[in-house]
């Protein structure tokens, strides 16, 4: 028997390595297999066992930490089973090898009493990259923001922003955070400018510049001729978008959003997560926190959150396969999306 195991996103874009095992027995195979996904943390395993033997094979692999390791097993070329294999937190399928993590969450844990919220949370990703972090109500989504806003403090665990750690230098790290949360956080009688330069005082940015600073926010996210409106008249979509103009006026390296398209119509929702994409593309790290499915595009990047953990972390469309995120999702954490 022979477990070959290719590291990649997939056969068109190339394979950045190979390992090669050998096995004379199932178990053998079983514990070869678990060594060699410990070693190199592929996203795919190929293994020479009739599908129906690999699948059996695959509810018995394990990561170190006691959860399954292989998503879903499915036939492949030949005699060749393709075992697609859940990301190690920490690993992101979507992360090369020197990319600098802009975002690292290590081993973080909560609980309310006796309640645990979050349970060794682990997650690193990059600059310029879109991060979906979906899971159903109750995951443990707004624990997490809370935690990285330093709303709560974590008593186990690390968060780095920026490679400043949240703890050691609480303020260098919040300084390149920029955060839209999922309630409004905005002064209605107040126009657009004026909103503006109240955050901006609150961050201590200079004056000098600031308008210019301002308009450029502004004209990012295409609300420059909303300038001197007041925030009241606007509708749910511009109040948005002027939240996400506010969020990106100290210059943030991270962008996180709790369910920002809440209340809002289907276009409005549509434009803000294009809106959001496009900032990921101009080199923004961007976590992007959801219970809708239909907010998470095939290429994002995607973590699963589900009773406290991370059910899956990788590429949405290796995570679901043909499967419908939709159905994957209701299949794996019974909630509707």
């Amino acid at each position: 028997m022979q477990t070959i195991l290719r590291e990649g996103l997939d056969r068109d874009q190339g394979f950045r390595r190979e390992v090669q095992g050998y096995a004379d027995t199932a178990d053998g195979m079983l514990r070869l297999t678990e060594a060699l996904i410990a070693e190199t943390r592929p996203a795919t395993v190929f293994v020479t066992r009739a599908p129906s033997e690999a699948a059996r094979l695959a509810d018995r692999i394990m990561h170190p930490a006691g959860q399954p390791a292989v998503l879903r097993a499915e036939a492949s070329e030949g005699c060749l089973a393709r075992l697609v294999v859940a990301r190690y937190p920490g690993q992101g399928a979507g992360q090369q090898e020197g990319e600098m993590a802009e975002l690292e969450v290590r081993d973080l844990s909560y609980r309310y009493g006796a309640k645990q919220a979050l349970e060794a949370v682990s997650f690193t990703r990059p600059e310029g990259s879109f991060c979906a972090l979906l899971g159903p109500n109750g995951a443990g989504k707004s624990t997490l923001v809370a935690l990285l806003t330093r709303l709560l403090v974590a008593p186990e665990g690390r968060i780095a922003i920026a490679g400043h750690d949240l703890e050691q230098a609480p303020r260098r790290a919040l300084a390149n955070l920029g955060v839209v949360f999922q309630q409004p956080t905005l002064d209605l009688n107040l126009t657009v400018r004026q909103n503006m330069r109240y955050f901006a005082a609150l961050h201590g940015l200079p004056r000098a510049g600031l308008d210019a600073r301002i308009d450029a926010a502004l004209d990012r996210l295409n609300m420059a001729e909303r300038a001197a409106e007041r925030v009241a008249t606007l509708n749910g979509g511009h109040r948005r978008r002027m939240e996400l103009a506010r969020a990106l006026l100290h210059r943030p390296r991270v962008l996180l959003l709790d369910e920002p398209t809440v209340g809002l119509d289907a276009a409005a929702r549509a434009a803000i997560v294009a809106h959001v994409h496009d900032l990921a593309e101009d080199g923004l790290c961007v976590l992007w926190t959801t219970h809708l499915t239909d907010e998470v595009r095939d290429t994002d990047h995607l973590l699963v959150l589900h009773q406290g953990r991370i059910l899956a972390d990788g590429v949405t469309r290796e995570i679901c396969g043909p499967t419908p995120l939709s159905d994957w999702f209701l299949h794996h954490t019974g909630a509707h999306a």
